[in-house]
């Protein structure tokens, strides 16, 4: 643009042109307030100071569950080879008392053999009892007063009176 007075020409200078930032849907973003830039800068500030606050506290807390976790693992390997010490020593003891068990149990065996004989039982020392029938299970005619049953008899009137076991059978639906 320029102006020409009295044949003189001024020339005005341009305003520099920005260039403009756009937007998704296209439209020119708005700048922001230096008063809003520089609460955003304070709040990212925070935000910085509190994050790598919250890492340092999360690293320590990690660095004692390791140490604990270690901790663990020594004391449960520790009872581990304790016990399998007082395994072994009890396994030789046991071991030890057992070969003297048997060298206990090979002595007498060796000097002498003695062989213990049972009583003799004599025929009348075993009284034989009676077995008590009910007279329900035997019937009336078979038994006599005075007269004792064989077990024959008794295992036959018991197997009359019973009843006969009913076979329940499968029927099919097409049966």
């Amino acid at each position: 643009m320029s102006k020409t007075v009295d044949n003189e020409v001024f020339e005005k200078p341009e305003k520099p042109v920005k260039e403009v930032k756009l937007n998704k849907n296209g439209k020119p973003k708005k700048e922001i307030s230096p008063e809003r830039r520089a609460m955003l800068l304070e709040n990212l500030k925070r935000g910085r100071e509190t994050s790598a606050k919250n890492r340092k506290k999360n690293s320590e807390a990690k660095k004692i569950i390791k140490k604990k976790k270690v901790d663990l693992i020594d004391k449960t390997v520790r009872e581990q080879v304790l016990k399998e010490e007082a395994d072994k020593q009890s396994y030789s003891a046991m071991k030890k008392e057992l070969d003297e068990l048997k060298a206990k149990m090979s002595a007498p065996a060796k000097k002498e053999n003695v062989v213990v004989e049972p009583e003799k039982i004599q025929p009348e020392q075993i009284k034989s009892k009676p077995i008590n029938i009910p007279k329900t299970i035997i019937e009336q005619d078979e038994y006599k007063a005075g007269q004792r049953m064989t077990n024959a008899d008794i295992v036959k009137s018991i197997n009359k009176n019973r009843k006969p076991k009913k076979i329940s059978t499968f029927k099919s639906m097409w049966d």
